[in-house]
């Protein structure tokens, strides 16, 4: 029996594309989750859109559009652990396509912290986002976009 359905705003989004848990972004004691649509076209073709849902009630707590055309926000998202240094998860999406590729951090409440989109030559960077934390003496979380 199905705990929770989701279904796609619009064909060909590829909604379900990646799905993962976040952490308990809405501290109710809960994993939550993330399911992207890479190719929504939301904000304009292909820019991508990720959802972040409430793993005990299944409502939406938030989403994230991509912003450039074409970007595919969304090819991947995974948890970030706590980037921003307070006491709520992270969540990290790759967008693979947005100039040399960027990999975008969102705080729990859908505020941009980090966007990267540097000049790397590598045309493909963020088709993956890989996050752990580290069990060094600051507890950091480091991050790999491939």
């Amino acid at each position: 029996m199905a705990i929770h359905t989701f279904v796609g705003e619009a064909a060909g989004d590829q909604f379900g594309w990646k799905s993962n848990a976040v952490g308990d972004l809405d501290d109710d004691g809960v994993l939550d989750f993330v399911i992207t649509a890479p190719t929504s076209d939301t904000a304009g073709n292909n820019t991508g859109t990720i959802y972040i849902y409430s793993g005990a009630t299944g409502q939406e707590l938030w989403r994230a559009t991509g912003l450039a055309v074409g970007g595919q926000l969304g090819i991947d998202a995974w948890a970030a652990g706590l980037i921003n240094a307070d006491t709520t998860p992270d969540v990290i999406a790759g967008a693979p396509q947005v100039g040399t590729g960027a990999a975008i951090v969102f705080d729990s409440t859908n505020t941009l912290y980090y966007d990267d989109d540097t000049s790397n030559t590598v045309a493909a960077e963020g088709y993956t986002v890989i996050a752990q934390v580290q069990g060094d003496a600051v507890l950091s979380t480091d991050i790999m976009v491939i």
